[in-house]
């Protein structure tokens, strides 16, 4: 029997919108799958700028070594593999795709190898800036002795990376809306930073982060039994996020309340009294003339406006 050809359509419709769902998932995840972290020079694509912008921010020096990463001989500490952020660019990467994901072939084209670009360069500034705060923020602590009792070293380190990475990811979701609606043609990037979005909107780039940090750790922990340290490693993180999330959610709404009552919006909203027979009722027990005319008072004219009514 055959398919009408409509439902030829639909189906191959169907059939393309999975394929391209699925081929989008392979550029994000080519290079993790590709890369080795016990081989430096797999990652030196992410490890050489980041090295390069924390030597220009902090006055460091940091020196190539083959089978470690970059090395700082003077700090003692080490840029290796594990500190080359691929993490975040596979979810920054995945998030902007398939968040905003294109339409035609031709927005395609475009779309993910500008997420993909996008997403390298939120990499190298984000990862710079964890690893100059996972740094200096130790040794200003020893130094000046504010290590609160019971944080370790490790704890201190992840409550900085997700410091850094998860705001850099509510920020990078409303900029690629922005960049997607831009090679829409609907409006300038400027507008769609400005533009209000709803809750779930905002919340989507902390279940990006989340799913990624939390959720698939704990399911890959969870295959080998050894789930023993992760509810520390948990709490380090959420710490950090849900403080950060409170705050990207008040702040917006704050502005928009400054913004409304310098404009006079909730003002000339403002209606108190839901009839005329309530404004009536007001005028008449307030003090306070209804028209331009002083010597006209607001109880007489309530008076004259029942007597029109008893009249007509």
């Amino acid at each position: 029997m055959m398919l009408p050809h409509s439902s030829t359509l639909k189906i191959r419709r169907k059939f393309m919108i999975l394929f391209s769902y699925a081929a989008a998932a392979l550029p994000p995840a080519l290079p993790h799958l590709l890369c080795d972290n016990s081989r430096p020079e797999t990652l030196r694509w992410l490890l050489a700028p980041t090295a390069a912008l924390v030597t220009r921010m902090g006055s460091l020096t940091f020196l190539w070594d083959p089978s470690a990463g970059y090395v700082s001989h003077e700090l003692h500490c080490i840029i290796a593999p594990s500190c080359s952020g691929m993490t975040f660019f596979t979810v920054s990467a995945t998030m902007m795709i398939y968040s905003f994901f294109p339409r035609t072939f031709k927005k395609g084209s475009l779309w993910i190898p500008a997420s993909l670009l996008l997403a390298y360069i939120s990499t190298i500034l984000a990862n710079s800036l964890r690893i100059l705060l996972a740094i200096r923020i130790p040794l200003l602590a020893l130094r000046y002795d504010l290590m609160p009792a019971g944080l370790t070293q490790e704890a201190v380190h992840t409550m900085i990376g997700a410091g850094v990475y998860f705001p850099s990811l509510l920020l990078l979701y409303p900029t690629a809306e922005g960049l997607s609606s831009l090679l829409d043609g609907e409006y300038r990037l400027s507008q769609a930073l400005r533009q209000r979005r709803p809750l779930y909107r905002r919340l989507l780039p902390a279940l990006w982060y989340l799913a990624a940090v939390l959720g698939i750790p704990f399911l890959l922990r969870l295959l080998h039994s050894d789930t023993g340290n992760f509810t520390d490693y948990a709490a380090a993180v959420l710490t950090v996020c849900i403080p950060v999330l409170l705050f990207s959610g008040i702040l917006p709404a704050m502005r928009l309340l400054l913004a409304g009552l310098r404009s006079g919006r909730f003002r000339r909203n403002f209606r108190p009294f839901s009839n005329s027979r309530d404004i009536r009722t007001a005028a008449a027990f307030s003090p306070a003339p209804l028209s331009h005319t002083p010597e006209k008072p607001a109880l007489a004219l309530c008076h004259t406006s029942e007597n029109r009514e008893k009249n007509g």
